[in-house]
């Protein structure tokens, strides 16, 4: 009797997931048939109520993003856009939107000089997910198993020598596969960026108020995080400038997918 209690407990359990999920999928659709009537205060809306509830996607993020930005949020647009690229960081009309969105802001930051090669494969780790990187990782390794197969069976000198060649070369594309799929996964769990949503931020020497104010940013501007000490952050713009701001200043984030 209590294994068929804790049986039914479970049953309900997932069909109360489904049925939550189900109705977060159809308050999806009605947000894409109201954005698509042109009602994108109302969409944005429900699309929020989605992501309220603890839901993800790229295509979410990405939707959100499009229905702030034709009600001329751009800051929320741009916030949005950034959440889908970190799920979907190949979206080619994503990042059209995202440059779109990126011109109106007041910061025109350049960017750091960086070294070709390491922005080449900066550049390579987020073309994909880590999903891809992972899979592809997993899928290269079962392919050297084969090849170890091979090895062991062929009596043919050539064959074992393509295998093991083959094997070498493949594992240290499996193992390359992996670290980038753990650099993209750690980039989307340790949220490491943040867009500044306040008009106007002070970015200062010191977690402090009364510290000296090294230079001023604004709404829209996406900054890399790389400290915190209670209500601040520490901030480092594109540029390479470091100083703190105040936590309400920016945000960032991600949780469960749709």
């Amino acid at each position: 009797m209590k294994h068929f209690k804790a049986l039914l407990f479970f049953i309900l359990l997932a069909l109360g997931s489904f049925a939550q999920k189900s109705e977060m999928l159809a308050t999806f659709e009605q947000a894409n048939k109201l954005y698509a009537e042109g009602k994108f205060a109302q969409s944005a809306t429900l699309y929020d109520s989605i992501i309220a509830s603890g839901y993800e996607s790229a295509d979410l993020y990405y939707n959100t993003g499009n229905a702030y930005f034709r009600l001329n949020k751009n800051t929320e647009a741009i916030y949005f856009y950034e959440k889908s690229k970190q799920l979907a960081p190949s979206n080619e009309a994503l990042i059209h939107n995202l440059e779109l969105a990126n011109l109106q802001i007041y910061d025109k930051i350049k960017p750091m000089p960086e070294f070709a090669l390491k922005r080449f494969f900066r550049a390579l780790i987020k073309s994909q997910s880590a999903d891809f990187w992972a899979y592809t990782s997993v899928f290269l390794f079962v392919i050297v198993l084969g090849l170890i197969y091979l090895y062991l069976v062929s009596g043919k000198q050539k064959v074992r020598l393509f295998s093991f060649l083959g094997g070498l070369f493949l594992i240290a594309l499996s193992t390359t596969s992996f670290v980038f799929a753990a650099d993209r996964q750690s980039e989307l769990t340790h949220a490491k960026s943040g867009i500044i949503f306040a008009p106007a931020v002070s970015v200062k020497s010191e977690p402090n108020n009364n510290s000296a104010e090294l230079f001023v940013i604004h709404e829209g501007l996406k900054v890399e995080i790389t400290d915190y000490s209670e209500n601040w952050y520490e901030v480092k713009l594109a540029s390479g400038m470091t100083g703190w701001v105040k936590k309400n200043g920016l945000k960032n984030a991600v949780k469960r997918r749709i």
